[in-house]
């Protein structure tokens, strides 16, 4: 009720202390004239602490059943990223008119997760004495949720490629080459390329003096995705088994089953897009249309129990997207000591399963009421569909 919020509220307190530290070093280097290494690593720490504490709600006197009130806990956890590459870039002219790049080099990063997490349990023995030691029951360490240590290691092989023709039309082409410990070692490699090019046509013509800026652009690309950390595993989950002879371990298997034949998600997009401004950069508009599938798509879709675990993680299908963006900006009033500047954005989206793997009949986003309300998808549908029982009638359709 009201006094179990005001307790909780002003009473009792959950303090949480963070601490970061951000680093970075970048060493450049000419080997020779337009041929440059560059070399930057990097690193990202965080340190967590947090201090739960629950006072006890009456007198440890009216105690019953080997249980208490009250409850303390604490959490620590240290997370760290560390990243790094190496880039060779060589810039040269093919001709006055024509400048490109060449980039090539090795990307990678580090991320370590541990946290720790200790509390009590029925909870205290001395009343709102705030200490482990003070638990009626076995300490809680929530191994496995609260308690763990995750690591994660990716690294890529890249390459950039870049031309320009008088400073107004320009065309890049990239490729990836990039390793995830979080997919499973046969197909933990996955390659994608990019496409992009650009022209200013406001630079190549000459334009009317109403049109300040104008450029046209398209891009076509392809881009990989890796699991969730530890998501993909097939491993049983250890935690201490209390008996009369001492701790023992249990093993047992997840909730949430793995995939040793889990593949990278790859998504296919291609965007058309134009830009203009007008009378002195006061008014403009950007315009982009978009077309974009994912294949392979990773999902957790439930299972039957009887498998052993509610869930599995799989490569569901595809699904695809196409849209539109639009943003118009503009300067109502610009004096020398006031401006208002302004912008009014659009969008529109819509996504569709394309088809499911396997013998999967559809993918249930949610479900209540004994499946009564549900959102839902099927192979040629849109995604988000909200689907109900219909209301009973008679042979003549009436209510």
């Amino acid at each position: 009720g009201l006094m179990d919020f005001f307790w909780s509220q002003y009473k009792n307190s959950y303090d949480e202390t963070e601490n970061r530290l951000l680093s970075s070093a970048t060493l450049t280097y000419t080997i020779i004239p337009k041929l440059k290494l560059r070399g930057r690593i990097g690193n990202d720490f965080t340190s967590l602490g947090i201090e739960d504490r629950r006072y006890n709600e009456y007198p440890i006197a009216y105690n019953s059943g080997g249980s208490s009130t009250g409850s303390y806990s604490v959490s620590k956890g240290n997370y760290a990223i560390t990243y790094g590459d190496a880039l060779l870039t060589y810039n040269d002219k093919i001709s006055s008119d024509i400048d490109f790049s060449l980039t090539g080099g090795f990307q990678s990063r580090a991320e370590k997760y541990n946290d720790q997490y200790s509390g009590t349990q029925q909870g205290l023995i001395s009343e709102n004495w705030f200490s482990l030691a003070n638990s009626v029951g076995v300490l809680d360490n929530s191994i496995g949720s609260k308690t763990k240590r995750q690591e994660l290691l990716k690294y890529a092989y890249i390459g950039i490629a870049n031309i320009s023709y008088k400073n107004y039309l320009f065309l890049e082409a990239t490729g990836r080459s990039e390793y995830s410990s979080s997919l499973p070692p046969q197909n933990n490699n996955y390659k994608y390329v990019s496409l992009n090019s650009g022209f200013v046509f406001s630079d190549a013509f000459k334009m009317p003096n109403a049109i300040s800026f104008g450029k046209l652009r398209a891009s076509y690309g392809i881009v990989g995705n890796d699991a969730p950390i530890y998501q993909s595993n097939i491993a049983y989950t250890q935690t201490p088994l209390q008996t009369v002879n001492g701790s023992v371990p249990s093993l047992t298997l997840p909730g949430a089953y793995g995939n040793s034949l889990l593949k990278p998600e790859r998504k296919y997009e291609t965007e058309f897009g134009a830009e203009m401004r007008f009378v002195n950069n006061r008014v403009g508009f950007d315009v982009s249309y978009y077309t974009n599938y994912i294949d392979d798509q990773i999902l957790s879709l439930s299972t039957a129990p009887s498998t052993g675990a509610n869930s599995q993680l799989v490569n569901v299908g595809r699904i695809s997207n196409k849209g539109l963006e639009v943003s118009v900006s503009g300067t109502p009033i610009q004096t020398p000591d006031f401006s208002w500047k302004t912008r009014l954005n659009f969008s529109k989206n819509t996504s569709k399963l394309d088809y499911l793997n396997g013998n999967v009949p559809e993918l249930i986003f949610f479900e209540a009421d004994q499946s009564s309300v549900r959102i839902s998808a099927k192979p040629g549908e849109s995604l988000g569909n909200i689907y109900v029982y219909p209301r009973s009638t008679d042979a003549n359709g009436n209510f």
